[in-house]
């Protein structure tokens, strides 16, 4: 029992250090590269290639080598990582990055915490494989520890937002690392004592105490099986989370939730493999999937708390049957580190899918329906006789006649003139999900069921009111016009970045969150349109609209860091903002803060953050060193506007605290009061914050009682330290 705890206890350290060090490492690496999604893909692309490779060393190396031996090299590589340690990063490292951003961000990694990570990416499988050949009495199915491994990788990446970020800089963190792999290092000294002086022993696994299959040969379709099992997770996970933070609830940190549950997914599957795949699970699954496609497609639901948790257990459910196979199908323990590498690839494989191939391929988020697709026919057949669960024609020709079926009634369903518009997509919906259910107790037939309402709601079903669909590295972007054809806007998922009248008479009038009477309106009557030559820096460009506030003679230069909103707002037959402003303008692509430190000091009169309307907020471009980097690039009585109208975050305290800290004199409007008139010309809801070194100003808004003075809160924000929990709006 001694020895099942160290290995577990090891195990489970060995996972906490391995989450932790990711968002650890990426914010470290954050203020120096930029906070494109582009440098967090990279980081995540290394890390998943480096577990694949720490995999690949484990099973190489104990296969080649023996146990014994590859456990002293192990040690030695173990010890020899320590002088890596503390992790840290230079500007020298990021030498290239402006002309080989993604090589310069891999070379810093692979540099700085790349033989650690490594060396910790095989600890897992290596200790299973140790443990089952010390002749332990429960070394007979080592397995069961893997559930150790992912409680300890669930742990780590829930450890870090919720205690680690919020109490500790990040050097403090980076310490408190360094202690834990010490510890570590010591527990696999003891780990690898019995590993040492035991004999070599197989064990003989008995079938009426493990599950696992031991008579099956390890052919390629069995392989196959392993990869397809964890592929079909790992790209549902990364699906999902781009659903619900794109189309749902941009919610800072909710990229935790579905990785937890992935994580919790292995846990219980490989505790307990028999209820992963038990039928009620099973049934659960079908029932959840179907309720989950009814609404992706249909959008009948409209509360976005609701649908990210509905389509959250579905995604929990489905990863716990896809784990729960794999469990099932676990080999001898001689292909113990074989096993694993699969399940790693297969998981690489899932991300890279959805993270370099699907944007390329894809205008829509159309990779998380075929993951649910792909998963579904993974499922356990729920056909007892093997003879009847034996793939067939019918299974081929009712997915098939569904298919036609649901086309044709898809293009002839409002020629029903007494069924309510807003109910025919759901109703249509609803009842080829019930079609789908009746399939379910065949996977490949319950597949291709929604395979083809998927293609067949494919056809034609951009609407009249879409004018554009895009997709780039960043995100999804559509265009659409209001059905009174009075308006066009831009959305990603369901933030607006920007709207325009379509009537000539107000089509250079901003609108939205920049109305003229709204706060960022005020900001530029009062402070830089009377300046004639004034210089202007806006960070973030949408559909351009604040482009309309330049008088002749301004300069208007835009931070944008998606290269498709340059193209998009640029398009005439979409926006026209920037074609008929009358300033000179420029348009900078790369990440503001990297870019602005490019530009001239004491340059800009005003400069406009626009980044933080109702999305995740980009940390490092709201810490003290940001702003401190802003006012240099600031005339001497220069003011910044920021804007942070936001659905889920009080971002008011951590300007305040910002504004005492850095010595500026700061006020905030919270403008939700309009007529009847400025809706209908579209006026928005927003909040803006002003902050400058020279009082005097902000002397024409201090004499505007809607104006008020910043409060300070607990938190300076650096970009060391941060804490984001504490700002997000609960209720």
């Amino acid at each position: 029992m001694a020895g099942r705890l160290i290995y577990s206890t090891t195990i489970f350290l060995n996972a906490v250090l391995l989450f932790w060090v990711q968002p650890l490492v990426g914010k470290m690496i954050l203020p120096l590269a930029g906070g494109a999604p582009a440098v967090w893909n990279t980081c995540l692309f290394f890390f998943q290639g480096t577990l694949l490779a720490g995999y690949v060393y484990a099973h190489l190396g104990s296969r080649t080598l023996g146990s014994r031996r590859h456990g002293v090299l192990h040690l030695a590589l173990v010890a020899a990582a320590i002088f890596f340690l503390p992790i840290a990063f230079g500007k020298e490292a990021l030498v290239a990055l402006e002309r080989y951003p993604a090589t310069a961000i891999l070379g810093a990694l692979a540099t700085s915490v790349g033989f650690p990570f490594f060396i910790l990416s095989a600890g897992s499988p290596l200790l299973q494989k140790w443990f089952a050949e010390t002749g332990h009495a429960d070394a007979v199915d080592p397995y069961s520890l893997y559930a150790a491994s992912n409680l300890g990788s669930f742990i780590g990446l829930i450890l870090y937002p919720a205690l680690l970020e919020p109490f500790l800089t990040l050097s403090e963190q980076n310490q408190l690392w360094v202690f834990g792999y010490g510890s570590l290092v010591l527990l696999l000294l003891l780990c690898a004592g019995p590993l040492l002086r035991a004999k070599s022993v197989v064990p003989q696994i008995d079938p009426a105490t493990t599950t696992a299959i031991v008579n099956e040969p390890l052919s390629l379709w069995r392989r196959l099986r392993w990869l397809l099992w964890s592929f079909a997770p790992s790209t549902l996970l990364l699906g999902v989370t781009t659903y619900v933070t794109t189309d749902v609830a941009s919610v800072p940190l909710f990229w935790i939730v579905p990785l937890s549950l992935y994580l919790l997914s292995f846990v219980l599957a490989f505790a307990r493999p028999r209820w992963a795949i038990h039928s009620l699970t099973v049934r659960l699954q079908g029932l959840l999937v179907c309720v989950s496609v009814v609404n992706y497609f249909a959008e009948a639901v409209k509360l976005p708390w609701l649908v990210a948790g509905l389509h959250l257990i579905t995604f929990f459910v489905t990863a716990v049957v896809c784990h729960g196979r794999l469990a099932g199908d676990r080999p001898p323990t001689q292909y113990l580190t074989e096993f694993y590498l699969w399940i790693s690839l297969g998981g690489m494989l899932g991300g890279l899918f959805n993270s370099l191939i699907a944007p390329r391929i894809f205008l829509r988020l159309q990779e998380y329906p075929l993951a649910i697709i792909v998963a579904v026919m993974l499922r356990p057949h729920l056909v007892r006789d093997s003879a009847k669960a034996k793939v067939n024609f019918r299974d081929f020709l009712w997915p098939a006649l569904l298919g036609a079926v649901y086309y044709f009634l898809a293009r002839n369903i409002d020629k029903i003139t007494w069924l309510p518009d807003q109910l025919e997509t759901p109703l249509l919906f609803a009842l080829a999900a019930l079609a789908c259910i009746s399939f379910a107790h065949r996977p490949l037939r319950f597949g291709l069921g929604l395979l083809a309402v998927f293609l067949a709601s494919s056809i034609n079903t951009d609407s009249a009111t879409t004018l554009f669909r895009g997709r780039s590295f960043f995100g999804v972007y559509r265009v659409s016009v209001n059905s009174s054809a009075t308006r066009n806007s831009l959305l990603h998922g369901t933030t607006l970045h920007g709207t325009q009248n379509l009537d000539p008479k107000q089509r250079t009038t901003a609108i939205s969150y920049y109305y003229p009477t709204g706060p960022i309106g005020q900001i530029f009557q009062t402070f830089a349109q009377p300046r004639k030559n004034a210089n202007v820096g806006l960070v973030g460009l949408g559909s351009g609209g604040l482009a309309c506030y330049a008088k002749p003679g301004q300069s208007f230069t835009f931070f944008e860091i998606d290269p498709l909103i340059e193209r998009i707002a640029r398009d005439p037959k979409l926006f026209t903002y920037l074609r008929d402003c009358p300033a000179r303008l420029s348009i900078v692509i790369g990440d503001a803060r990297v870019s602005l430190t490019r530009s001239p000091s004491r340059h800009f009169d005003l400069l406009v953050l626009d980044a933080f309307s109702s999305d995740a907020i980009p940390i490092h471009l709201l810490t003290q060193e940001a702003l401190q980097l802003y006012l240099t690039k600031l005339t001497h009585d220069g003011i910044m506007a920021i804007h942070i109208s936001n659905r889920y975050l009080d971002l008011e305290p951590v300007l305040g605290r910002l504004a005492d800290e850095l010595k500026l004199f700061a006020l905030v409007r919270a403008d939700s009061d309009h007529t009847e008139q400025e809706r209908e010309h579209g006026k928005f809801s927003s909040t803006w914050v002003v902050m400058t070194r020279a009082q005097k100003s902000l002397e024409a808004l201090r004499k505007d009682e809607r104006w008020q003075m910043l409060d300070s809160g607990p938190d300076l924000w650096t970009d060391s330290y941060s804490n984001i929990l504490r700002v997000i709006k609960w209720r």
